[in-house]
């Protein structure tokens, strides 16, 4: 695991346990109306000790994997129709990056 993954990590892990209990609605940090760019930006205000931001290393890792950086998972306009916790290519990246 590269160094910008394992800082990830356990916004990943935290991200697989929401998705887990079936994205509640309910949720304090995460949001089943945004992808994994804004819920990042929740999960890291809720995580005040963490001294750097993570969505560089975010968007660095889409573009190591060859993504877009912006849409990654989907294009432009499909990103603003779709259910985005039902996006496979979605789902499968935060899994694999939980574990």
């Amino acid at each position: 695991m590269n160094k910008r993954s394992n800082r990830l990590r356990p916004f990943y892990v935290d991200l697989q346990k929401w998705i887990d209990a079936g994205c509640p609605n309910d949720s304090d940090v995460f949001s089943t109306n945004v992808g994994i760019c804004a819920n990042l930006d929740n999960w890291q205000s809720r995580h005040k000790s963490i001294e750097f931001d993570l969505s560089d290393s975010l968007y660095s890792s889409f573009r190591d994997a060859g993504l877009s950086q912006n849409y990654p998972f989907c294009n432009r306009d499909d990103y603003w129709t779709e259910n985005h916790w039902t996006n496979k290519k979605r789902l499968a990246w935060v899994k694999e990056h939980a574990q």
